[in-house]
């Protein structure tokens, strides 16, 4: 009983919120932007999942907020610059999605591209974070060989 105690009060005592590393993601977003403008939205993913790599688990929070928040960047600048062509375009993909009969619901596409923003940032936040676990609980040979 003593011996269940003990390890639960060490557990619980290890255990603390997830810390919210404000100027990094600041950074990571400000380079998911740039990555994901020369390269592609793709590899703007490998920023989120290195991320998540590096720093403690439950970085997948951090990462989430960090796609989300460069996608939204994306998508006020491009309303901001080019309002009738970013709506007209939206309007279009909306249409083709839904066979001309979706007039009006050209706001669907930018939410559902910022869930899917939240998503991918969240998933390659969860990969990250569990392959620094995996990476730190395998075995160590002497050439250096997994």
């Amino acid at each position: 009983s003593e011996r269940l105690h003990k390890k639960t009060s060490t557990f619980m005592h290890t255990q603390s919120p997830p810390r919210f590393h404000v100027l990094p993601s600041i950074l990571a977003v400000l380079v998911i932007l740039v990555v994901h403008i020369v390269i592609g939205w793709q590899a703007s993913l490998l920023i989120s999942l290195a991320y998540s790599f590096v720093l403690p688990s439950k970085a997948y929070i951090e990462a989430t907020l960090q796609v989300f928040s460069a996608w939204l960047i994306l998508l006020v600048v491009s309303y901001t610059l080019a309002p009738q062509e970013v709506a007209r375009m939206t309007e279009t993909v909306i249409n083709i999605i839904a066979r001309n009969s979706a007039q009006g619901l050209g706001w669907v596409l930018p939410i559902v591209s910022l869930l899917f923003a939240a998503l991918l940032g969240f998933l390659t936040g969860v990969v990250g974070s569990n392959l620094r676990l995996l990476v730190a609980k395998a075995p160590y040979s002497e050439s250096g060989a997994l």
